[in-house]
């Protein structure tokens, strides 16, 4: 893979530098031609001091999580890893594998959320789209797995830019009171309030706080008159008569 034939000064001579391409265990043989008192005289494949192990390189791996610090419930998680090589290594091939962790699993220990192992592009991977059906804090880790000139190399848990906090959704609420814009004395009166979420949040649970002011407190800044706190039933509550 490299020759060069050199003259001797001072009765020694350097080869050259050569630089490789690829890892793996290179040898040397030196062989001197000889002149007009001296022979021709050899060291042969694997003499000592002849032989160099070269290893792979470490490249660089920087990842960035998106959509980035914090995220709506339903808006997709992502992750994207660069891995950066040398000038003799060429543009690192091989895959990725990111894992995401959460919610709130801050040693990324516990059962993965959502895994991927793409394959790099230009040096390039991005995980795909994963969306958290809960909120709190997703972490992201990702893994180069290494080829023939790079070793593995990764971005641990809590590492820089790799992690999302995912907060509450805002539901919408519709209320309708019952029976209507007016009634008689003595009749009852009654609240109905029905809560809508999203597709990733699912049917909203937990309750609805009812309260009833006047007569004629125009600004509900009275006293209450009657209140309910009624559990969600399908997304709707009734807050029962007064």
């Amino acid at each position: 893979i490299f020759t060069a034939t050199v003259a001797l000064s001072g009765g020694t001579a350097n080869s050259g530098n050569f630089t490789p391409t690829a890892p793996g265990v290179y040898r040397w043989t030196a062989t001197y031609n000889g002149n007009t008192n001296y022979n021709t005289v050899s060291h042969p494949c694997n003499s000592t001091n002849e032989s160099t192990t070269v290893n792979k390189a470490t490249p660089t791996i920087v990842t960035v999580a998106q959509p980035g610090a914090t995220a709506g419930l339903g808006i997709g998680l992502s992750d994207t890893a660069t891995v950066t090589g040398n000038a003799t290594g060429g543009t690192p091939t091989g895959t990725v594998t990111f894992n995401l962790y959460g919610p709130n699993d801050a040693s990324c220990s516990g059962a993965v959320a959502f895994t991927a192992t793409i394959a790099l592009s230009g040096g390039t991977a991005n995980s795909g789209s994963f969306t958290p059906a809960a909120v709190g804090v997703y972490r992201w880790t990702a893994t180069y797995n290494g080829d023939a000139n790079y070793n593995s190399v990764s971005h641990p848990c809590n590492s820089t830019n790799e992690t999302t906090t995912v907060n509450k959704d805002n539901p919408t609420i519709v209320t309708n009171a019952q029976p209507g814009a007016s009634t008689t004395l003595g009749n009852a009166l009654s609240d109905t309030a029905t809560v809508s979420g999203s597709a990733a949040g699912g049917t909203p649970t937990g309750t609805v706080t009812f309260n009833l002011y006047g007569p004629n407190d125009a600004s509900c800044s009275g006293a209450v008159i009657f209140t309910a706190t009624v559990a969600l039933s399908g997304g709707t509550a009734n807050s029962g008569n007064f």
